[in-house]
């Protein structure tokens, strides 16, 4: 495990990858306390992801709290690559705590605006590192501050090869779907179904080639 150490965040970075097709799930991270019954977040689309058998890669952020530590357990007991920022003075969120809110008071709980900027840039440099590899790209929106610029991430995994799915959150408030730039598809994370479906038309040839 690889650690760097600034004022306001730490990163660790564990490799658990595979000889298989490659995902790298990026962006926000809600921890569910029980499963998720209607939709789908980051640890369901790297459970979802290994089920069909592809190597992941979860690049996210979590708090230096005792969840945040559970988090990167959990993540390290699936198997999977971890590259996470861990911020200082901030508490991971729970799938339980964003429920019902709308996006205004979601983005009020996500990154802190002090260190937002340092943490997206975080984010992207580890996107464009772990794309020179993977074969699909997978960003989670919360709405909590971490996927601020999918025109930059879509054109990343253009250049490396990669296809690109976001997936998400849908708020009551929301007159449209966010414009998400550069990207192959966008699903809202509570149609499971069609995001199962998309990874499975997307994932099958991969394997074969793999």
């Amino acid at each position: 495990m690889l650690c760097r150490q600034s004022e306001a965040i730490r990163t660790l970075y564990t490799d658990m990858s595979v000889d298989s097709c490659k995902v790298l799930v990026l962006g926000d991270l809600s921890y569910p306390s029980a499963p998720r019954q209607s939709s789908l977040g980051m640890i369901e689309l790297i459970n979802a992801c290994q089920r069909l058998g592809a190597s992941c890669t979860a690049v996210t952020y979590v708090g230096a709290d005792e969840l945040g530590a559970a988090v990167i357990a959990e993540l390290a007991a699936m198997q999977t690559t971890t590259d996470i920022i861990q911020l200082q003075d901030w508490q991971t969120v729970t799938e339980e705590r964003l429920a019902g809110l709308d996006r205004d008071a979601i983005d009020q709980l996500g990154i802190p605006f002090s260190t937002r900027s340092e943490c997206l840039a975080h984010l992207t440099n580890r996107a464009e590192k772990h794309l020179t590899d993977a074969d699909l790209l997978i960003v989670v929106d919360e709405g909590l501050g971490a996927v601020s610029g999918t025109e930059a991430l879509g054109f990343l995994a253009s250049r490396a090869g990669a296809s690109s799915l976001v997936v998400r959150r849908v708020f009551a408030s929301d007159e449209a779907a966010k414009e998400y730039l550069r990207v192959d598809k966008v699903l809202p994370s509570i149609q499971s179904a069609a995001i199962m479906t998309w990874l499975t038309q997307m994932l099958g040839p991969l394997q074969e080639r793999a």
